[in-house]
C-alpha cells in the first residue's frame, strides 16, 4: 500500500511539473550552452550584446560565465532530445526536489503517509519557481545537502558521512550564480556544532563551503548576491527580487493566488511542528528555520529555499508530532486524503500534452524577418525578446537588451527614451534595426511603435501582434516594406476590440488619434478628439 501511495502522489507531481517550457530565460541559456560547447572555452566578457559599459564590466564577465554548467547540460539535452528532453529533465528535477525532502522525513520516523501529505504544499509550491533556469538545481542541491546532513546525524556517521557536500558545493557553484544560499545552508549546523565542539564534522562543512571557490569567477558570485539580495522589485523591475508578497501583488492580483496560500500553509504547518515540540528541538533546526525565513521574505527568490529548509527542519518534529497514538488516529484516513491530494495536483495541472514549449510569446515571425531580409545592426529590442534573439539572430546580431540584465543603466536608457522619444537613442547609439513589442501587457499600442511609424526615415518590415520590425531606410534602401496604413488599420483593430460593446473611453481615442496622425491621416484623427 505504501508504495502505490508513493507512486500515486509522485506521478501527480510529475504531471504537475511536465507542462511545456515557456520561461524567456530558457533562450539566452541554451545559446551560452551552444557558445561553450561550440568556442571550447567560457566566454570572457558578453558575447551576445553590445552595450555592457565600464563600470558594468567586471559584474557582465561574472554573469554570463556563472551558470555554465547548467548551461552545457541544457544545450546537451537539447542536441541529444530536442525541446522534449529539456521539458522532461526538468520536471524529474523537481520531482527529485520533493522526492528529497520526502525522505528527510521518512529518515526521521515519520510514516509513509503522513510524509507524503507534509511535503504536498512544496509540491505545489515548487509550481511557481519550476521553469527551466538554473535555479532549479540550486534548489536541488539546497535539499540534497539538507539530506546529507540529517543522514549522517540520524545514523551517526559522524564527519565521513558529511564529505560527499565538498563535491557536490563545487558542482554547485558551478551549476547557478544562487550557490551562495549554501551558508544559510551550512551555518545552522555549524553553529550547533562548534557549541558542541564537533570539530571534525565542522571542519568538513568549511571545506564544503571553501569549494564553492572552484567556480570560474571565485569571489564575485558571492559578493552579488549580498549586493543584489536587498534591492526590491522597485529596481531595474525584477520580480525574483522583490519580496514574496509585493510578488503575489505584482504577478497574482490583490489575493496572491496560490502562491500566499501555499507559503502561509508551509510557514504556520512547519512553525506548529517546531513549537509542539519545542523541548526537544535541537539548535540547528531553529536557526536553520529562523535563516531561511529571513532570506525568503527579502526576495522571491530565497522563498522556495524556506519551503524547502523549512520541512526539513521540521522532520524531527513531525516524526514526534505525528507519532504514537497520533499516527494510530490518522492511519485509517490518511490513505484517501494522500489521493485526494494526487487528484488536486494532477487536475491543478495544465492539460497533458506532447507540446514541449510555449513560444505563443516568441517573436518567432519578427525574427524570421529580421533575418530573411538580412537586415542591418546595430539592432534595438527590449528586455522580453532578448533572449530569443540571442538564440536565434547571434552571431549576425548582438542584442541591445535582455533578460540577463548584465548592464542595469541600459534598461534605465531605454526607459527613459520610451517616455521622451526614441529619437537621441537611435542617434546615440548609431540604431539601424528596431525590432519592439506592438502591445504593452494591457494590449496598448506602444509609444515607440507610435514614435518610429511617424518617422519616414523609417521604413516598416513587418508587424504582428507580437513584434514590429522597422529599419533605417538610408541603412537597407532595397528593403521590402509592408503597408503603414494596413497596420495602422490593425491597431484600431486592438483598440475596437478592449472597447467592444462600449463607447472608446477618452484614452483609447486620444490612443487611436495618436495611431492616425502617425500615418499622416490627420482629418480623421482630428474627428476623434472633443473639439476645442
Amino acid at each position: 500500500m505504501g508504495r502505490a501511495l508513493v507512486a500515486v502522489f509522485f506521478a501527480a507531481a510529475f504531471l504537475q511539473f511536465a507542462h511545456p517550457l515557456a520561461d524567456g530565460d530558457l533562450w539566452w541559456h541554451l545559446a551560452t550552452g551552444r557558445f561553450v560547447l561550440e568556442q571550447g572555452h567560457l566566454p570572457d566578457g558578453d558575447p551576445f550584446g553590445y552595450t555592457v559599459s565600464a563600470p558594468f564590466e567586471a559584474r557582465a564577465r561574472m554573469s554570463v560565465r556563472a551558470n555554465w554548467l547548467a548551461q552545457v547540460v541544457y544545450q546537451g539535452l537539447y542536441l541529444a532530445g530536442g525541446f522534449q528532453a529539456l521539458r522532461l529533465f526538468n520536471a524529474l528535477l523537481f520531482v527529485a526536489v520533493v522526492a528529497v525532502v520526502y525522505q528527510v522525513l521518512r529518515l526521521r520516523g515519520v510514516e509513509t503517509a503522513p510524509a507524503l501529505l507534509l511535503v504536498s504544499p512544496l509540491s505545489a509550491f515548487c509550481w511557481w519557481y519550476d521553469e527551466l533556469r538554473p535555479l532549479g538545481f540550486s534548489v536541488l542541491l539546497t535539499a540534497t545537502s539538507l539530506g546529507l546532513i540529517e543522514r549522517a546525524q540520524v545514523r551517526g556517521l559522524g564527519a565521513r558521512g558529511l564529505l560527499a557536500l565538498v563535491p557536490l558545493c563545487a558542482l554547485w557553484a558551478n551549476l547557478h550564480r544562487g550557490f551562495p544560499v549554501v551558508a544559510l545552508v551550512l551555518t545552522p549546523y555549524a553553529l550547533a556544532w562548534l557549541r558542541e565542539r564537533r570539530w571534525r564534522e565542522v571542519g568538513v562543512l568549511a571545506a564544503a563551503a571553501a569549494a564553492t571557490l572552484l567556480n570560474p569567477s571565485g569571489l564575485a558570485p558571492w559578493r552579488a548576491a549580498v549586493e543584489e539580495s536587498f534591492q526590491g522589485a522597485s529596481s531595474f523591475a525584477i520580480l525574483e527580487l522583490a519580496s514574496p508578497w509585493e510578488f503575489a501583488r505584482l504577478e497574482s492580483g490583490g489575493a496572491g493566488g496560490t502562491f500566499l496560500p501555499l507559503l502561509v500553509t508551509i510557514v504556520l504547518l512547519s512553525a506548529a511542528l517546531l513549537i509542539a515540540c519545542r523541548r526537544e528541538l535541537r539548535v540547528e533546526h531553529a536557526l536553520l528555520w529562523l535563516l531561511l525565513a529571513v532570506a525568503g521574505a527579502t526576495a522571491f527568490r530565497y522563498t522556495i529555499y524556506f519551503a524547502v529548509g523549512a520541512l526539513v527542519a521540521s522532520a524531527a518534529a513531525a516524526s514526534r508530532a505525528l507519532g504514537g497514538a497520533a499516527t494510530a488516529r490518522l492511519a485509517p484516513a490518511a490513505p484517501a486524503a494522500v489521493v485526494a491530494v494526487a487528484v488536486a495536483l494532477a487536475w491543478a495541472a495544465p492539460r497533458p500534452t506532447w507540446r514541449a514549449i510555449d513560444d505563443r510569446a516568441v517573436p518567432v515571425a519578427a525574427v524570421d524577418a529580421l533575418l530573411g531580409h538580412d537586415l542591418p545592426g546595430p539592432l534595438l529590442n527590449t528586455f522580453d525578446h532578448g533572449g530569443y534573439l540571442i538564440w536565434r539572430a547571434w552571431p549576425r546580431h548582438r542584442v541591445f537588451l535582455d533578460a540577463r540584465l548584465l548592464d542595469y543603466s541600459v534598461y534605465d536608457e531605454l526607459g527613459t527614451a520610451e517616455r521622451t522619444g526614441l529619437g537621441p537613442l537611435l542617434a546615440r547609439r548609431g540604431i539601424n534595426t528596431v525590432l519592439y513589442p506592438t502591445l504593452d501587457r494591457r494590449l496598448r499600442v506602444r509609444r515607440a511603435i507610435l514614435d518610429l511609424l511617424s518617422r519616414p526615415d523609417w521604413a516598416l518590415v513587418h508587424y504582428d501582434a507580437l513584434a514590429t520590425l522597422f529599419v533605417r531606410r538610408s541603412a537597407a534602401p532595397g528593403v521590402a516594406e509592408v503597408s503603414r496604413v494596413g497596420f495602422a488599420d490593425q491597431l484600431l483593430g486592438v483598440i475596437a476590440h478592449r472597447s467592444r460593446g462600449r463607447a472608446p473611453d477618452a484614452g483609447e481615442r486620444a490612443e487611436a488619434a495618436a495611431i492616425l496622425r502617425a500615418t499622416g491621416r490627420d482629418t480623421e484623427a482630428q474627428a476623434l478628439l472633443p473639439a476645442r
